[in-house]
């Protein structure tokens, strides 16, 4: 009965994006990021690139333009994860790194002593860097359509093991870090 009184819930539009292209663009640098993507296509565009001004203005309705909201949620990620380390030391070596400019690369260069930790983060950062990216795929009137080739599973370059492990490894994306999430990792 309540959902007749507030109206039907808006259908959103199927989009085919990637969302670590998408996340890029939303919290990326503020000076430097923000951008489009191309409604037909998906393809995120960087601000920063070169492109024709004159293709955007004859066909507007092509593009979603994407504001940069920066780096604060990214900075919340860190603190979050800092919270779940279980070693004392470490966490305090984290709380350190993480303070002033520059923080994002302290940090993972402090998790990279302990690459099970260093994995953890990403896990959770990416996650949830996907979760605010469809978040903001949502308030614009759109959802994150059809799987994308770069979502694809790859073999587990630890173990060779292609069939059994091609359910749930894939890579993270821009750092080539090989994420095992299947038995044998």
């Amino acid at each position: 009965m309540a959902a007749s009184r507030q109206g039907a819930t808006p259908l959103l539009r199927p989009l085919s994006v990637d969302l670590d292209e998408l996340a890029s663009l939303l919290e990326g640098d503020l000076l430097g990021g923000g951008g489009r993507i191309d409604l037909r296509t998906g393809t995120c565009w960087p601000d920063s690139l070169d492109h024709d001004k004159d293709d955007t203005e004859e066909d507007e309705d092509r593009w979603l333009y994407v504001d940069c909201i920066g780096s604060d949620e990214g900075y919340g990620d860190m603190e979050l994860f800092i919270g779940t380390v279980g070693d004392p030391g470490i966490a305090d070596r984290l709380e350190i790194a993480i303070s002033g400019k520059g923080a994002f690369w302290r940090c993972k260069d402090v998790l990279s002593r302990w690459p099970d930790e260093l994995q953890r983060y990403f896990l959770l950062s990416d996650e949830r860097k996907r979760g605010r990216t469809r978040a903001w795929l949502a308030g614009k009137g759109y959802r994150r359509s059809a799987q994308l080739p770069s979502d694809m599973p790859r073999a587990c370059v630890k173990h060779g093991c292609q069939a059994a492990c091609l359910a749930g490894t894939r890579t993270l994306a821009a750092r080539g870090t090989p994420v095992r999430l299947h038995p044998c990792g």
